[in-house]
């Protein structure tokens, strides 16, 4: 078994959770622009890759100690597992009740438009939060990159309104 120390614990799990805002914010955004049908293809592509990552995650748990790293890999694993089954389930109710209907580019411009705004300032409200933890040493700079993470999907979104 192999001993981190806290700040490398903290920093393992950190780069999980930021992993898992990278993928979600990725995912509302692309959704809101490619529509609901590739968001249903995305996750049922997804649905083979949970059990795989659950078991990284134990492995983590017994390759690292303390075992709370590989417990929190597991946690974050099995959140994002649980939202992206429960969207994926929404989305095919929806699907076989009414059908997917096309909102429109006007609308889906400002949708995307809105999202920008919300995830640079989410972004920047991070980032100011993790350099006022920064004297905790490894945390401030999870929370900064957390931020530059959603400051980074809003950019990659690029003018909505174009």
């Amino acid at each position: 078994m192999i001993e981190l120390s806290s700040d490398a614990g903290i920093a393992v799990a950190g780069l999980v959770a930021i992993a898992a805002v990278a993928w979600g914010a990725n995912l509302s955004v692309r959704s809101a622009a490619n529509g609901p049908e590739w968001a249903l293809a995305h996750l049922g592509r997804l649905r083979l890759v949970w059990p795989g990552l659950i078991g990284l995650g134990v492995v983590v748990m017994l390759a690292l100690s303390p075992i709370w790293i590989g417990l929190a890999v597991i946690y974050v694993v099995a959140t994002m597992w649980f939202l992206a089954a429960s969207l994926l389930r929404n989305l095919h109710r929806i699907q076989n009740l009414d059908g997917f209907v096309d909102i429109g580019a006007e609308r889906r411009a400002e949708i995307l438009g809105r999202a920008k705004r919300y995830l640079i300032g989410g972004g920047a409200a991070l980032g100011l939060v993790g350099a006022a933890l920064l004297s905790f040493g490894i945390i401030g700079w999870v929370v900064i990159v957390l931020g530059v993470v959603l400051v980074g999907t809003a950019l990659l979104l690029g003018d909505p309104d174009a």
